[in-house]
């Protein structure tokens, strides 16, 4: 990567997705927490790339925004919504990126079913009540094989996390690949949640919720 203070890691290139990621927002600037992105193909459920570093969201975010419309078709990118994640979707959105994840709307009296054209607000939020489902979508899959990474430094601090810790001691790229995990899970896993992320998605599909 030519930009300062951002490390891209790619897994692979011109496979066909559709590809789902996920941004981990910071302040960046050398300010403490770095940004993190991860990337996953849907079609093979593997971690296709990896963007890291300590650059200021204003400049972060644009490269990923960039980098997924020539290398990933333009996929589906969330955004954790927490704090300056808030900052980090309103630059994606001035950059023209509207392929943005919002929370889905549970069908009122059908279980198990979403309606797709009811989402709700942009990005996924993360607080100490979800953030248990979040860990176990997270490891079902990753031990059901579902989802499949080779970065070495991700492996490394998966190992050693804790998610009994304090949640200010979460690593970046553990905090950004858990919801990449959590929102490939909740958009139906293996199969359905290519299916949802491809443009011709049906309007409404049977999931397993994590809610």
């Amino acid at each position: 990567s030519p930009v300062p203070g951002v490390n891209l890691t790619m897994g692979e290139r011109g496979k066909m997705g559709p590809y789902l990621s996920f941004l981990d927002a910071a302040r960046g600037g050398g300010k403490g927490d770095k940004m993190c992105l991860h990337v996953l193909n849907l079609a093979s459920g593997r971690h296709a790339a990896r963007v890291f570093g300590s650059a200021h969201y204003s400049v972060f975010v644009p490269y990923c925004c960039g980098l997924l419309r020539e290398q990933f078709g333009e996929g589906l990118l969330a955004i954790e919504a927490n704090g300056i994640g808030e900052a980090a979707i309103g630059e994606a959105r001035n950059w023209g990126y509207h392929r943005l994840y919002r929370r889905p709307v549970k069908t009122s009296g059908v279980p198990n079913q979403y309606n797709l054209s009811r989402l709700g607000e942009i990005g996924l939020h993360v607080n100490p009540a979800n953030l248990p489902v979040i860990h176990g979508a997270m490891y079902k899959a990753l031990f059901s094989g579902d989802l499949v990474t080779y970065d070495l430094d991700l492996i490394g601090n998966l190992r050693t996390f804790n998610p009994d810790d304090k949640d200010e001691h979460c690593p970046d790229d553990v905090a950004a690949f858990r919801g990449l995990c959590y929102v490939f899970m909740e958009l139906g896993g293996p199969g359905i949640a290519a299916q949802r992320v491809a443009p011709s998605r049906p309007r409404v599909i049977e999931v397993t919720p994590y809610v």
